[in-house]
């Protein structure tokens, strides 16, 4: 008797937890700032920083493939989804954070990327982990004191996840 309660206890333990619900994400993309860094170059001038951000996405729909590059992952100047993540430049004026522009052009910098696919395989596709790009600050004419990044990713339905910034980040030229 002893034998049989207990293992219909633990029976029903295992079937209670066993049936607990998996974490529920939003099909959009989230995003939050993790961390940057700082990498010098020889003269001991800032030259690219290293920024990290977190993702979650309840279908795991995130990410381009070589193949995807019909519509609407097609390449045109106007096509904003041929990339996947995008990164605003921003220098400080004012006390504010503004868009860098390009000496004479008015253009804005804009850091556009591919990210590979990184569906999940198996039947709960929900993601979530961290991205780190880096970006190469030295051929950019431009060089204000105080910078921010915001950056924002998109999935394969074209969802477009919230805007994550950066802190203020303090350069040396």
């Amino acid at each position: 008797m002893k034998n049989c309660t207990f293992f219909l206890i633990s029976l029903l333990m295992l079937l209670l937890f066993s049936c607990r619900d998996r974490e529920s994400l939003p099909v959009v993309p989230e995003i939050s700032f993790k961390s940057y860094s700082k990498v010098t170059n020889a003269a001991g001038k800032d030259s690219l920083i290293r920024i990290s951000f977190n993702y979650l996405d309840g279908d795991g729909d995130l990410g381009l493939s070589a193949r995807d590059t019909f519509p609407p992952f097609h390449y045109t100047a106007t096509n904003k989804f041929y990339y996947n993540i995008f990164i605003d430049y921003l220098e400080k004026k004012g006390g504010i954070f503004v868009p860098v522009t390009v000496p004479f052009t008015n253009d804005t910098i804009r850091f556009l990327y591919r990210m590979d696919v990184i569906t999940p395989t198996g039947k709960n596709k929900a993601i979530k982990g961290d991205i780190t790009m880096d970006i190469d600050l030295s051929p950019y004419p431009v060089k204000p004191d105080t910078i921010q990044f915001k950056v924002q990713i998109a999935d394969r339905q074209l969802h477009l996840s919230n805007n994550t910034e950066s802190p203020q980040i303090n350069m040396n030229y």
